[in-house]
């Protein structure tokens, strides 16, 4: 019954999230399917794959996140005109993210361009 007024106040939480269970590639499709772009370049799998195939991982998760924000943006459009500057917020980021996925996309595929075996010789555009 001697406790001190420090002891008695004092709460501890803990709190732990993990994704422990899941093998590295069962990691990165669940950050992909949440759109968390930016935490799939820490990702095990996501360093294991070329330059390209980093891109696409990239990519497509930014897509998640672009069809999640889509998803809000019709939310807040059919609330009313009260929700307007919500609405134009998302779609601004979505803008946002579109140019960013553009963007890694153009600057994988003019630094790593494919070229056919030189009989052809002709240059793959993506």
């Amino acid at each position: 019954m001697n406790k001190s007024i420090t002891d008695i106040n004092e709460v501890k939480i803990i709190k732990k999230t993990s994704i422990q269970g899941f093998t590295p590639e069962e990691e990165l499709k669940y950050l992909v399917e949440r759109g968390d772009w930016e935490l799939v370049i820490t990702s095990k799998a996501f360093a294991k794959r070329s330059p390209e195939g980093q891109a696409q991982v990239i990519q497509e998760s930014i897509d998640y996140r672009i069809k999640q924000l889509g998803k809000t943006l019709n939310y807040l459009i059919n609330q009313g005109p009260n929700e307007r500057a919500a609405a134009m917020g998302v779609l601004q980021r979505r803008k946002e993210l579109e140019r960013t996925r553009d963007e890694i996309l153009k600057t994988v595929y003019e630094q790593y361009p494919r070229v056919l075996p030189k009989k052809g010789g002709v240059k793959i555009d993506f």
